[in-house]
């Protein structure tokens, strides 16, 4: 065995499973990104006027609040969204780590010939 051992570099020069790692950055700077933007928007725009308008071009009845609902359908989409990106940066995590170590702790990295 040897005692040092080093890590696997791709083609460019990066050691193999660092672009999971760095992915995980990304989609939780994204994340944060967007929920600084998005709940900002969405709490700014003035539905119950816009379901008032539309009632009153579309001739609808009282129940009718589209504006309202697209709203509520977003933000139930946004939440899922948010709940679940997390959990795909810790399998981003998860799979950087396993690859890294792999590419360490392997032998020749690929098929052999006899």
């Amino acid at each position: 065995m040897k005692a040092n051992r080093k890590f696997k570099e791709d083609e460019n020069g990066f050691i193999m499973g660092i672009d999971y790692l760095i992915g995980a950055i990304l989609v939780l700077v994204m994340s944060a990104l967007a929920i600084a933007i998005v709940y900002p928007i969405i709490s700014g725009v003035p539905i119950a006027s816009i379901d008032t308008s539309l009632r009153t071009a579309l001739g609808g009845g009282a129940a009718m609040t589209p504006a309202a609902n697209s709203t509520n359908t977003l933000l139930t989409t946004t939440g899922t969204v948010m709940g679940l990106n997390p959990m795909m940066a810790l399998v981003y995590i998860a799979a950087g780590i396993i690859i890294v170590l792999l590419s360490a702790f392997s032998g020749a990295g690929g098929r052999q010939t006899l």
